[in-house]
């Protein structure tokens, strides 16, 4: 059985917000600058780019965009809050992939605000990448991170990815998502995505 397709989805969670997830669109720019370089502490900072902590720059912002891929692509996918009455939207968690240099790899980078963490939005929006990447045929993904960001580790491992062995000791280490069979037999293994429930408990 093929996945089915994934698209848009919204839901209350458990704090009574209003969310969606959605992929990324053209004008987000603005609404992932302010999650970059004001919601994210320099921890998170560092840990979503690789070691920077400083908040990112015009051009630096401009090269994040572009790794998404485009607009009408679904490797980039954001969760965004709308509160009652408000036009503007507030991304509350983003993540995206991109093709390594084999093409048949991804490679996953993700954030969510910091005070959110903790409250599911990461598995949500994992769950919606890793489907993403495989209705993109992809073979898996890798995933960096920090041995001392016990938080993503923990996440990630429960959703199935694995240690790469083989790689020289150091503060970070890379995490293989691998999909099992062939792109047209292949089963979501968290079942179908969920999110259109009232509500939406971590």
């Amino acid at each position: 059985m093929a996945l089915p397709p994934l698209s848009a989805s919204t839901w209350v969670d458990a704090q009574g917000r209003s969310l969606q997830l959605r992929p990324m669109q053209q004008g987000d720019a603005p609404l992932l600058e302010r999650l970059w370089n004001a919601d994210l502490t320099p921890a998170a900072r560092f840990n979503r780019f690789l070691g920077q902590p400083a908040v990112l720059s015009p051009k630096q912002l401009a090269e994040q965009m572009s790794l998404a891929g485009g607009v009408g692509r679904t490797r980039a996918w954001l969760i965004v809050q709308r509160q009652a009455g408000e036009q503007a939207e507030r991304v509350l968690a983003e993540g995206r992939w991109t093709p390594a240099a084999t093409r048949s790899i991804g490679l996953l980078a993700f954030s969510v605000m910091t005070h959110c963490q903790g409250q599911g939005l990461g598995r949500s929006l994992l769950q919606a990448l890793l489907r993403a990447a495989a209705e993109a045929d992809l073979q898996g993904l890798n995933l960096h991170a920090l041995q001392a960001n016990a938080a993503v580790l923990h996440l990630a491992q429960g959703l199935g990815f694995e240690r790469m062995p083989g790689l020289p000791p150091g503060p970070w280490l890379c995490l293989h998502y691998r999909f099992q069979g062939q792109p047209a037999q292949r089963h979501w293994p968290f079942g179908a995505l969920s999110l259109n429930r009232e509500r939406l408990h971590a």
